[in-house]
């Protein structure tokens, strides 16, 4: 009886030991589970910035074409301005001419009339003398 107890005490120690070993396996292979968590970490930190990255890089595309926009509209702003600074220059040109037309009819006017008062005189002299 007493070989049948050291029989199953030796077999209850060999299974103790090797829960010991298993544990002792599970700590040693901690570090490898660590280094999966820190990949796996890392992935999803990498995963996470190239994210940021193509977020930021919509972004962009954004306002490359908001800045697109805001140039032709600054482009259409600047020739409606050159286009408005030609039709002042234009309307300024053109009430110059009509001015000038005036000043040319007023004179042409005052020329008849001078000729008319001058036959009108010529006439009223030769009426005299005759």
């Amino acid at each position: 009886m007493q070989r049948y107890i050291q029989q199953q005490n030796k077999q209850t120690y060999l299974i103790h030991k090797r829960r010991l070993s298993d544990i002792q396996q599970r700590k040693s292979s901690l570090p490898k589970l660590d280094k999966t968590i820190d990949s796996y970490k890392q992935n999803r930190y990498i995963a996470a910035r190239k994210q940021e990255i193509n977020r930021w890089e919509g972004i962009m595309k954004q306002n490359k074409k908001l800045l697109h926009k805001l140039n032709n509209v600054e482009s259409t702003f600047q020739k409606s301005v050159i286009l408005t600074k030609n039709i002042f220059v234009f309307k300024i040109i053109h009430s110059q001419c009509k001015f000038l037309q005036f000043e040319k009819i007023n004179r042409i006017k005052r020329k008849q009339k001078k000729r008319k008062c001058q036959n009108a005189n010529q006439i009223i002299i030769n009426y005299i003398y005759i």
